[in-house]
């Protein structure tokens, strides 16, 4: 069945702008966790030049993916692959870019570990790691919204919740990523993009 997610029909086009900064010309784009379809379908029509392979977890939304998939018609838009990225075989060995969105906090803390360790082994020398997301920032106040949403995540699940941004970026070096830089984007989110 083919899911709605309204969030990522909201950020897609803000989100899409800063891809085109730091994408390559071409090469393969990895998406990590790319959830229902809504992302991926919106962004492969606008790199004709790069393939873009989407993946998850969650069989549900590999199903989703498909469909969005074949909405979309895009030639560069590949098939969907089951990911664990807590798991060191990837069904990718290289990628020219990453780009992972609204993970990491409705996760456990080791599968963002376990992408930023796989991060390191997949993308080629040079390639950018785009992660978009709220974080907890040592720099400033968290405002009420990303709180309130951190409250709720850990309702859900206390393995999950809002990350520390100097920890998740001191962990991305030890994995063997290089940290570039945060851009804050609309709705209290984080750009952050590492280089392997």
């Amino acid at each position: 069945m083919k899911m709605h997610n309204a969030s990522a029909q909201r950020n897609r086009d803000e989100i899409l702008v800063e891809l085109k900064n730091f994408l390559p010309q071409e090469g393969t784009v990895l998406e990590i966790s790319s959830g229902c379809g809504v992302h991926c379908s919106h962004f492969a029509p606008h790199f004709p030049n790069l393939t873009w392979q989407p993946t998850e977890l969650n069989p549900d939304k590999i199903v989703s993916l498909r469909l969005y998939r074949e909405e979309s018609g895009a030639p560069n838009l590949l098939a969907p692959l089951k990911l664990d990225t807590c798991s060191e075989n990837w069904p990718l060995q290289s990628a020219e870019a990453m780009v992972n969105i609204n993970m990491i906090h409705a996760a456990p803390w080791e599968a963002c570990l376990g992408l930023l360790k796989g991060s390191a082994r997949t993308l080629t020398p040079g390639a950018p790691l785009f992660m978009y997301g709220p974080y907890l920032r040592s720099d400033r106040e968290t405002v009420p919204s990303n709180l309130e949403f951190d409250r709720r995540l850990r309702a859900k699940d206390p393995s999950w919740g809002l990350r520390q941004l100097e920890t998740v970026i001191e962990k991305a070096e030890e994995a063997g990523l290089k940290f570039e830089q945060v851009l804050d984007v609309p709705n209290n989110n984080c750009v952050v993009i590492y280089r392997r």
